[in-house]
């Protein structure tokens, strides 16, 4: 990756202070597998996930959301067990990053299609204050919860198991103007509806 330049970091964070902005939500690579089956790919997510957390110490109090990966017929519980091992490996306490965890559709062999999964791996994290969840619209509707007509009951789902409670950022799948990532009609009811409430839902605020 391009070295850093820290007086131009310490430009960005200026600007960043004196006009207000909200935390930043950095993505992570979607070739990183946490749990994949070949160790040498399990090694290759964790260096560099940890350079990426390295680089965000120059942002401190940000965000870094990452797909838990894929467990690629190994089974959820041995994916589980090695997310939460590649994240106790990657956080230090030293780390002024919260690493967010992103709800997944399920498709395939995909870890994180339920609040339950999710909680199971926050449950083996170590440093549990320096992990939260990503609510990500689209793959929520895709794996099950119906957000649009229950989004009360998602939310009541989510609580006792980790996710809600620990939500630091809401992803509604589209930005305003924009078509929806899940397809190109713009006319979903996820987008014309929860896209809408979610965001507003004064029980995600601040959170």
């Amino acid at each position: 990756a391009k070295a850093l330049d820290a007086a131009d970091m310490e430009g960005l964070r200026n600007i960043l202070e004196e006009n207000g902005f909200a935390k930043i939500v950095a993505h992570a690579p979607y070739t990183l597998n946490a749990c994949a089956a070949d160790p040498g790919l399990r090694e290759f997510a964790r260096n560099t996930m940890a350079d990426d957390l390295m680089r965000l110490e120059y942002l401190p109090g940000n965000y870094y959301n990452f797909h838990p990966g894929s467990h690629v017929k190994q089974g959820t519980k041995v994916g589980i067990q090695l997310i939460s091992d590649h994240l106790n490996r990657v956080l230090e306490h030293n780390v002024n990053t919260t690493i967010l965890l992103e709800t997944m559709a399920g498709k395939g062999t995909e870890v994180g299609r339920s609040f339950e999964e999710l909680a199971a791996i926050i449950e083996k994290v170590e440093l549990k204050s320096k992990v939260g969840v990503c609510m990500d619209s689209c793959h929520m509707w895709d794996a099950g919860y119906d957000i649009v007509n229950d989004l009360d009951g998602v939310l009541a789902e989510a609580w006792p198991r980790g996710g809600y409670r620990t939500v630091s950022w809401l992803d509604p799948g589209t930005a305003p103007g924009e078509f929806p990532l899940c397809g190109h009609c713009g006319l979903c009811p996820i987008f014309g509806i929860a896209g809408e409430m979610l965001p507003l839902d004064g029980r995600l605020a601040d959170r």
